[in-house]
């Protein structure tokens, strides 16, 4: 096995490695560790994600005689993000942190958000809190760019700021990072552009999820909201699904009959099964 994993084709070796990381043992950490070294970049990047994902703190080692080599750019950030997500010494951390290259430090302040240290984790926030809050537009794209990274773990509360800055760019940057962590404040930021980018928003309030219903919800019932944009926001309530997203529906049934076809269609997406409470809605 081992000596397939250093001669093997890339499908072949991302498959042991699939199968290594159902059980971490002593064995598939050693094992783990040597794809580290591996020739193909490929493999590199999902190791090292690998080790991030299953928070392997015995090889942040591996991970820093690794960040000795010479590496691609891509290989090199992603080991200094899985290094600064597996380490547990602050100091460590710092000569990513203090980094003259942008793009380390990026790599190191998405890395430390998702520490399992708290003390980490804070010095993190603090970096990225500078970031959002600051004047220059490459700071602001480079928050954006690692609340990207991290869209279904972390949202920050000064997210909105970028969600509604004046350049178009920095607003898409930071609507494309909205995920599964986001904040109710986040949704509100988003459905404030719902009308201008529409498409843009419908698809980040999607990723957003059940956190973004309140929003919808209130979108749907106001009375200035176009009547096509309804109907893609009921549409949307069915595809996010759930059962907050069921109760919503079934209250707008039983009071706007206008778009019934709309909300009917939206919870079968979201596999509603009347009861005895609701079944005559439906006759």
């Amino acid at each position: 096995l081992s000596d397939k994993m250093m001669t093997g084709t890339d499908a072949e070796v991302i498959s042991i490695l699939r199968m290594l990381s159902s059980k971490i043992d002593n064995i598939a950490e050693h094992l783990i560790a040597r794809l580290l070294l591996h020739s193909s970049d490929q493999i590199k990047l999902e190791t090292l994600r690998l080790i991030s994902m299953r928070n392997i703190t015995q090889l942040r080692k591996n991970v820093a005689d690794m960040l000795r080599l010479e590496l691609s750019n891509e290989v090199r950030d992603q080991a200094i993000m899985t290094f600064c997500k597996i380490v547990n010494n602050q100091n460590d951390i710092m000569p990513w942190l203090d980094h003259s290259h942008k793009e380390i430090r990026k790599a190191a302040v998405a890395g430390m958000l998702a520490n399992t240290e708290t003390t980490i984790r804070r010095r993190g926030e603090t970096a990225l809190h500078s970031l959002l809050r600051s004047s220059e537009r490459e700071e602001k794209l480079a928050a954006a760019n690692i609340l990207n990274e991290l869209k279904d773990k972390y949202d920050h509360h000064a997210h909105p700021q970028l969600i509604n800055d004046e350049d178009p760019v920095i607003r898409t940057s930071a609507m494309n990072a909205v995920g599964r962590a986001c904040l109710p404040e986040t949704a509100a930021a988003l459905m404030n552009h719902v009308v201008g980018e529409e498409k843009q928003v419908l698809s980040s309030l999607f990723e957003a999820g059940s956190v973004a219903l309140p929003k919808i919800r209130h979108q749907i019932i106001d009375h200035d909201t176009p009547e096509a944009l309804r109907h893609k926001l009921i549409v949307l309530c069915g595809k996010i699904g759930g059962d907050n997203a069921r109760h919503i529906l079934v209250e707008l049934l039983k009071k706007h009959d206008r778009d019934q076809t709309y909300i009917i269609k939206a919870l079968y997406r979201c596999r509603y099964v009347a009861d005895e409470k609701t079944v005559k809605i439906f006759e």
